[in-house]
C-alpha cells in the first residue's frame, strides 16, 4: 500500500506531501540494504508486533541507514543552560516537581517525525 504524509510548515505556506511505500521492514538499515533505498526521509517501519509507524531515516550520513529514534530540541539553540534547556522539564527546574514534565519518562511518547527533525 501506498501512505500520504502531510506536513504543514507553520510561517510559511507550503504544505510538503511526501507519499511513502510500506516495504515490510522493521528499520531504516533494513530498508537501505533490501530495498536500496537512497533517500533521506519519512518512512514506514513495522515493529516485531506488527505494528506499522512512520519515522525519519537518513540514508546518507555515514553510509546511511540510521533510524531516528529521539531529537532534542532547545528552546535556544544558542543559549547554554537556560531555563529552556533543561531535558526533563520545557520549564527548567522546579524543586516541588524535580521530574518535570516527564517527557523522557520512558512511558511518554511525544512529537512528530517531522517535528523531530525540523530545525529548531
Amino acid at each position: 500500500g501506498v501512505g500520504v504524509a502531510i506536513q504543514y510548515h507553520s510561517g510559511g505556506l507550503s504544505i510538503d506531501i511526501s507519499v511513502g511505500r510500506h516495504l515490510n521492514a522493521s528499520s531504516c538499515k533494513q530498508l537501505k540494504e533490501q530495498y536500496n533505498t537512497k533517500d533521506d526521509g519519512l518512512y514506514y517501519l513495522t515493529s516485531s508486533s506488527g505494528t506499522e509507524y512512520m519515522t525519519f531515516c537518513d540514508m546518507t550520513t555515514a553510509g546511511g541507514g540510521w533510524t531516528l529514534v529521539a531529537s532534542v530540541h532547545e528552546n535556544n539553540m544558542y543559549g547554554k543552560c537556560t531555563v529552556g534547556d533543561r531535558w526533563s522539564s520545557q520549564q527548567g527546574n522546579d524543586i516541588n516537581n524535580p521530574g518535570g514534565d516527564g517527557n523522557w519518562d520512558n512511558t511518554n511518547t511525544f512529537g512528530t517525525p517531522e517535528g523531530a527533525t525540523a530545525d529548531d
